[in-house]
């Protein structure tokens, strides 16, 4: 089954940790800390590539 973590909105991190949702804070802080995040969906599985220049 499709799942694209990428689709999700970024949580507010401006707000207090305990005024904030549970969770989304793993793929936020890999959006941020990685040069590249891409998701795909092909030939029935899920694929999440990343990419970081060392």
């Amino acid at each position: 089954m499709p799942y694209d973590p990428l689709a999700k909105e970024d949580p507010d991190v401006t707000l207090p940790a305990d005024k904030r949702e549970i969770g989304g804070l793993g793929i936020f802080m890999t959006k941020k800390m990685m040069d590249s995040v891409r998701y795909e969906y092909r030939d029935g599985q899920n694929i999440l590539t990343l990419k970081k220049k060392l």
